[in-house]
């Protein structure tokens, strides 16, 4: 950096930059139990029901995991469309409310 823009926006100065991530104090305890939670659950649940669901279908679990992830994968590339054409964080909520009206779009934001 030149001694220039040092001078025009020396240090803990408001230069128009903000740090990045979340505010200090955004998130509590009860909020960060809830997004730990979040992120454990799926690989929980997976390897919770994976033995059974060997059990009971043996050799043909490759074939179930594929037939559940293509529609996801389907999914996920239909949002990309959506933002791409629309760009909104509200998602489902928001899309589902543009559509068919309000009670869908919460009933789609809910689930």
């Amino acid at each position: 950096m030149s001694n220039d823009v040092q001078r025009e926006h020396p240090p803990g100065s408001d230069s128009g930059l903000h740090e990045k991530g979340l505010s200090k104090g955004t998130v509590g305890v009860l909020g960060t139990v809830v997004i730990g939670i979040s992120c454990i659950a799926p690989a929980y649940t997976l390897t919770a029901a994976l033995g059974p669901t060997v059990a009971e279908v043996g050799t043909n679990l490759p074939a179930i995991f594929l037939a559940g992830f293509l529609p996801m994968l389907l999914v996920a590339l239909g949002y990309r469309e959506l933002n791409n054409v629309m760009p909104d964080s509200g998602t489902s909520f928001t899309w589902a409310t543009r559509a068919f009206g309000p009670l869908i779009g919460w009933m789609g934001g809910w689930g």
